[in-house]
């Protein structure tokens, strides 16, 4: 009941539980049920994230390269307040040639998210869990796909500060446009021009060219 009452409306997972299991309940007791297990969740986090920083203990799983990718996303709940939800996903990542391609491709495996409704500083504690489940600390690499947000550099620093950091080509490009913006004009040729080279540039040939351009 709690797993319907989490993926789906409490009126979907009402009528979920009398289809399929035959059980009558009402909206607000599968309301109510769902939401106390939820605090019971929370409450299991704190303590084990507590656990974690007072005992420091040893990850026991061992990762060869860790890829973290962090960001927010707005959801509409049902009193219809919006809510950012913020996730952090964690997997592993190997190199392969791949013949058909002939060439080098990048596979990631072993994914997990952690999703939270918190602000940035709590957000980044209760990940630890997770971070601490996967063994971070044990990678050899970590390489952190991201925008350019603080609070997604700040989650980066609290987990992993000597994560190799790559910022999405989007977000990287929208920084570059804002420069050539202030420089040419939003709305001129000469900005057009110059970041139609600029997106060639960052997308095909080594960033710190980019850079040393801006």
């Amino acid at each position: 009941m709690t797993r319907l009452g989490s993926r789906l409306s409490y009126r979907e997972a009402q009528e979920e539980l009398a289809l399929l299991w035959q059980v009558d309940m009402s909206e607000s007791s599968v309301r109510q049920i769902t939401l106390r297990y939820g605090r019971v969740a929370d409450a299991l986090i704190e303590v084990q994230v507590a656990e974690i920083e007072a005992t420091a203990p040893s990850a026991t799983a061992k990762p060869d390269q860790l890829v973290m990718c962090t960001d927010g996303a707005m959801v509409q709940t049902t009193s219809g307040e919006w809510r950012e939800v913020k996730t952090v996903s964690l997997g592993e990542f190997a190199s392969r040639w791949d013949p058909k391609q002939a060439r080098v491709v990048v596979e990631t495996s072993a994914i997990s998210y952690f999703s939270r409704v918190e602000p940035a500083e709590a957000f980044s504690r209760s990940a630890l869990l997770e971070w601490q489940r996967r063994g971070g600390d044990n990678a050899k690499k970590v390489v952190a796909v991201q925008d350019g947000a603080v609070w997604i550099q700040s989650f980066i620093d609290y987990h992993c500060p000597r994560a190799t950091r790559v910022i999405d080509f989007a977000h990287a490009l929208s920084y570059v446009a804002t420069v050539g913006k202030a420089i040419y004009g939003p709305e001129s040729v000469a900005f057009r021009q110059w970041y139609a080279r600029q997106s060639r540039q960052l997308g095909r040939q080594p960033p710190q060219r980019t850079v040393n351009d801006l």
